[in-house]
């Protein structure tokens, strides 16, 4: 009997409870939360080319003979993202692998293209020396060299112009007589008086125009005139392929004809 009694004891003390059972595994201590372990963060993708603004070129005038007439046209055609784009430092390629890069603009700053803007790069020498953009003034420039493809002739009209009230009616019929974008050469044919030819002379040109009309809203076009200074032929008229390049000589655009 006694030992039955043992036996029932020591079953109760170790499996009923009376004997405090330790920690689970299972289980965080006690005043402890679990720590929530993020995952890792994905690196962006360094060949993702959705967010690099769109480039689009066309032939233009690749089959002409001459350098200063031969032209290409670039165009920044991101209308999802609407990006600038660095055209300075960008380098053109051909089929036969000849390489030449974009310059700056006439003030040493880099040519920036905005959405919905080209840029017309001609192969030859600049007849200015220098890139530029144009503007409401711009047509006055073909009075001094020749540009392919030609420059649009429209320009403010002297005759238009708000100061002219005090002009006397013979020069009101000279500024009539003028054509857009057009320096008059006057002499004593020209039969005005002095304050007439003064006001010509201070508005009917380039630097004139420029001066009164710069600070205006969309005085600036949406085409800048880039020039590559070469002697010869960079696009040959059929069978070409026309690459733009970045400054690792990675591809941004071509086309091929």
């Amino acid at each position: 009997m006694l030992i039955i009694i043992g036996i029932v004891w020591s079953v109760q003390f170790k499996g009923g409870g009376l004997v405090p059972s330790g920690p689970s595994s299972d289980m965080p201590p006690e005043g402890n939360p679990p720590v929530e372990i993020s995952p890792p963060a994905v690196p962006p993708d360094q060949n993702d080319k959705s967010k690099e603004p769109k480039i689009g070129i066309n032939q233009g005038g690749a089959f002409q003979s001459k350098a200063e007439e031969e032209y290409i046209v670039l165009e920044n055609i991101d209308f999802e993202e609407k990006q600038t784009i660095t055209l300075s430092d960008l380098t053109l390629k051909n089929r036969s692998k000849e390489t030449i890069r974009i310059g700056k603009d006439e003030n040493g700053n880099n040519i920036i293209l905005k959405y919905g803007e080209s840029a017309v790069i001609v192969s030859g020498e600049s007849p200015i020396s220098q890139n530029f953009k144009l503007n409401k003034c711009s047509g006055y420039l073909n009075q001094r060299a020749d540009f392919a493809p030609y420059i649009a002739s429209y320009c403010p009209q002297l005759k238009d112009r708000d100061d002219t009230k005090n002009l006397n009616n013979r020069c009101l019929d000279y500024l009539d007589s003028l054509q857009q974008c057009f320096l008059p050469t006057l002499n004593a044919d020209t039969d005005i008086n002095a304050e007439c030819a003064q006001f010509v002379s201070q508005h009917a040109s380039y630097a004139g125009c420029v001066a009164d009309y710069k600070n205006d809203e969309g005085f600036d076009k949406k085409e800048w005139r880039i020039f590559l200074g070469r002697a010869s032929q960079l696009w040959n008229d059929k069978r070409e392929t026309i690459q733009l390049l970045d400054k690792q000589s990675n591809l941004i655009a071509e086309t091929s004809y």
